[in-house]
């Protein structure tokens, strides 16, 4: 007998899923919870957990970065002797690249 079960579900079209089919997102049925990219706090808080340093990022930008890519520029810096300077230069460059995408 199973107790309890719990079931996970992704989109990127929740309001096309929600049009579609209202009764997946009834209460007691499927509860959407949004896992959004980092924000700048969020950038700084994994800034100072990896590197003991903060971007100094205004906490609420919010940059179009995908969350795996800042976690693999983690990984792939947080080991150097100045990861820190490597890590935060290329963060830098990807808010500056997608805000200019966003402006264009």
């Amino acid at each position: 007998m199973v107790e309890t079960l719990s079931a996970l579900a992704t989109t990127n079209n929740l309001e096309i899923i929600k049009n579609i089919c209202p009764a997946l997102v009834r209460h007691g049925r499927l509860t959407p919870i949004l896992f959004d990219n980092f924000n700048g706090e969020m950038l700084n808080e994994i800034s100072l957990k990896y590197f003991n340093k903060s971007l100094n990022l205004e906490p609420t930008l919010k940059p179009n970065i995908i969350n795996s890519l800042v976690m693999d520029i983690v990984m792939e810096y947080k080991h150097e002797p100045n990861g820190f300077e490597l890590f935060s230069k290329k963060i830098n460059e990807l808010i500056i690249n997608t805000n200019n995408n966003v402006a264009n």
